[in-house]
């Protein structure tokens, strides 16, 4: 009798249904874990729509990668997280929207910066020529910058912000601006001839800056850009007076991160 009634008992466990993900236990087993049988049931928006049939990122991660998670951004009813990646000396980071449906959690979208690997090889082939040019060379740590995680690039600015901010009292004066701006563009382009005459071409250089724009859906901000590839872009971007700034998953941005004193570091894709 005593056995029949344990087994009831362990059946009736084994029906009932299974304990609800928080968003970090969500998160944990999306990235972390070979297996996840209960996916679809923990995915909403368009990951449900595009990526319902392709398997979650801790399928094909190696066992021994490093995560850190943490909330970037919330609005009504989701939260923005950050996951990063280590392995080895390899680092990545991924964005992902994480909407609450019936008190549940569900991962509504996720973005990652996309430049194709080949870029970074061919940098890295030059930085191991005995024969490349200082040119050479410094071009191709220009494009290693691109695949730089967050904190590498938040660190960067905090090194060179004096070289920034002597670059930014000259361009947020509008008649400056608007003096050197390249026609019918809202950018400046790095080789412009007015940087070298008034003395900021190695500002420029040891910023390692592609382009510096503004863009019209934010007429209060400059942007520096490192560079990228297509409409995957990584840079800073200085809030010159009040208005608002790119919020996560809005636009192209992925990524806005607040550094100091009116500085932010922003990806696109």
């Amino acid at each position: 009798m005593k056995v029949l009634f344990c087994i009831n008992i362990l059946i009736l466990t084994l029906t009932l249904p299974g304990k609800e993900l928080s968003e970090t236990q969500l998160l944990k087993v999306f990235f972390e874990k070979r297996n996840f049988k209960e996916k679809n049931a923990y995915i909403t928006g368009e990951v449900e729509q595009f990526q319902k049939d392709y398997a979650h990122i801790g399928a094909s991660l190696p066992e021994d990668c490093e995560f850190t998670y943490s909330v970037t951004d919330t609005g009504n009813g989701y939260k923005i997280w950050k996951i990063k990646i280590l392995l080895d000396t390899l680092e990545n980071d991924y964005y992902v929207k994480i909407k609450i449906e019936k008190g549940k959690p569900k991962i509504a979208a996720i973005r990652a910066m996309f430049i194709p690997r080949m870029f970074e090889l061919a940098a890295d082939s030059i930085l191991k020529l005995k024969t490349a040019t200082d040119e050479q060379k410094y071009q191709a740590e220009n494009i290693r910058m691109w695949y730089s995680g967050d904190e590498k690039l938040t660190k960067f600015l905090k090194d060179k912000k004096t070289e920034f901010d002597n670059i930014l009292k000259v361009i947020q004066n509008e008649s400056e601006w608007e003096k050197i701006r390249t026609d019918d563009t809202t950018g400046i382009l790095i080789s412009n001839p007015y940087f070298k005459e008034n003395g900021l071409h190695t500002s420029l250089r040891t910023c390692r800056l592609n382009l510096i724009y503004k863009n019209p859906e934010y007429p209060n901000l400059i942007f520096f850009n490192l560079g990228g590839f297509l409409d995957n872009e990584v840079g800073y971007f200085f809030k010159i007076k009040g208005g608002k700034i790119p919020r996560p998953f809005m636009d192209d941005f992925i990524h806005v991160e607040e550094i100091e004193n009116g500085w932010y570091l922003y990806k696109t894709t």
